[in-house]
């Protein structure tokens, strides 16, 4: 019955986070237009911390109920199912060219920050407040490269993230500055509760079934909370928009490192509490493979077929070890 319950929560929640996160980005995009603030400025500011907050609500929860593996997990979890899983069935589905800026700029800087990270957890077991201010300051570091580079040339990446953004704002009613207000709070609202909620089942689900908050937390919540990232990429590839694919899931795993962890160790030292060797190699395998099949300027549909047998090869060793 308990486990039941869980599983419920865990579903709401992660229900939540969607709706949350939508009506959050949506209204705050519409908000920013009204308020003449340009195209570029919300690619790089709305869309990109917007589509990290249900990580970062997570996170949060997670570290401050005393299950930083839990938070810990999600991030690593997200990473991994992102490239291994989201962009192995967008492979699976066509093949994904991949420009020189984004191999240039964000590859250097999500293959500097998955190092780091491994190295911070793997030497010392935790991520502290110090290695947290390092990573924000990294993150600054490539906010003001990214509007620079963007800019001067704004790449197909971001035009294609705003193109889709405005797409689905287009299905509605336009929003008063008032009511675009209301759906912000209405979405921070929600994504507060359904992180409870998701935190609180998963904390559960771990006990009922005898394993780590961090197995759970690379598997459940890890997966679930990249739901938004599997409906943006698979909208991009229906719509033709195939540069925004891989900016989605590269961008989304440089911000769950440089924002939603670093914020995270900021507020609460996360411990390492179940996070296995395999976790944190996989992470940066992964990196370094995409970064090698990239080298010319195209992702081939064989690399989503391999994503997909390391992923489940990946999943099936966690839980069993």
């Amino acid at each position: 019955m308990n486990l039941a319950l869980d599983i419920i929560w865990v579903l709401l929640g992660l229900t939540g986070l969607y709706y949350g996160a939508e009506w959050l980005i949506d209204a705050a995009t519409e908000l920013a237009k009204k308020l003449g603030v340009s195209d570029l400025v919300i690619g790089l500011t709305v869309l990109a911390f917007g589509t990290s907050a249900p990580e970062l609500v997570v996170c949060l929860q997670s570290a401050m109920a005393g299950t930083p593996g839990l938070a810990l997990g999600n991030i690593i979890g997200s990473n991994i199912c992102n490239i291994a899983l989201i962009l192995a069935i967008s492979l699976c589905v066509s093949s994904l060219p991949v420009s020189k800026l984004i191999i240039k700029r964000d590859y250097a800087f999500l293959l500097i920050s998955t190092v780091l990270f491994v190295y911070f957890l793997i030497s010392g077991n935790e991520l502290t407040r110090f290695e947290g201010w390092g990573l924000l300051l990294l993150l600054t570091i490539y906010m003001v490269v990214l509007f620079v580079t963007e800019k001067s040339h704004p790449s197909l990446e971001v035009v294609e993230a705003i193109e889709i953004e405005e797409d689905i704002i287009s299905h509605h009613p336009p929003r008063s500055v008032v009511k675009s207000s209301v759906f912000i709070t209405l979405g921070l609202v929600t994504l507060v509760i359904a992180g409870k909620l998701l935190v609180n089942g998963a904390v559960g689900i771990a006990s009922t079934l005898h394993v780590s908050d961090a197995i759970i937390g690379l598997s459940v919540v890890a997966i679930g909370t990249s739901v938004p990232e599997m409906a943006a990429c698979l909208m991009a590839i229906k719509k033709k928009k195939l540069n925004f694919v891989i900016g989605n899931i590269i961008g989304s795993n440089i911000f769950n490192l440089l924002s939603v962890l670093a914020i995270t160790a900021v507020v609460t030292p996360l411990e390492n509490q179940g996070i296995s060797l395999l976790s944190l190699s996989l992470n940066l395998g992964l990196v370094l493979l995409l970064i090698i099949c990239s080298m010319k300027s195209k992702l081939p549909q064989w690399l989503g077929y391999l994503l997909l047998v390391i992923y489940t090869a990946y999943i099936y060793l966690e839980f069993v070890s």
